[in-house]
């Protein structure tokens, strides 16, 4: 249970669970139906955390979540891929800020390959107009 709670904390969803009815007993339906999508995000965060896999690939991490969520989110992440590979899908380019190399993929082809200062500063509409990006950290 140590580690649960361990995992919970650096994912940022210790104390919504605390708050359930039952705590971490509490029944939230199949796949988290009954949870929004930040909380199944920050869940899903802490099962990685548990897993501690030296190789962590996130697609799509912080889609469908309000600002404010994205940044709670940002934050486990960071705390998750610290000393790990990590491979970072996305279409906006705010979660992709902490990232070494930005890959542009466009039409599943690699069309650039940028550092993420210069993307979010310069390049923003690329990803507006349908371009997906991945980015790549790596901590050792």
């Amino acid at each position: 249970m140590q580690e649960i709670v361990a995992a919970t904390k650096a994912a940022n969803i210790h104390e919504f669970i605390k708050n359930l009815p039952a705590g971490y007993e509490t029944q939230v339906g199949e796949r988290g139906v009954r949870l929004s999508g930040g909380e199944r995000q920050r869940i899903a965060l802490a099962r990685a955390f548990l897993k501690d896999a030296p190789i962590l690939i996130l697609d799509e991490p912080t889609s469908s979540v309000d600002l404010e969520t994205e940044a709670v989110i940002m934050e486990a992440m960071r705390n998750l891929m610290q000393g790990r590979t990590s491979f970072l899908i996305s279409h906006r380019l705010s979660p992709l800020k902490d990232c070494d190399t930005i890959l542009h993929i466009d039409q599943g082809k690699l069309i650039r390959v940028t550092s993420p200062k210069f993307s979010i500063d310069r390049d923003e509409t690329a990803v507006a107009a349908g371009a997906t990006s991945s980015g790549r950290q790596t901590n050792a």
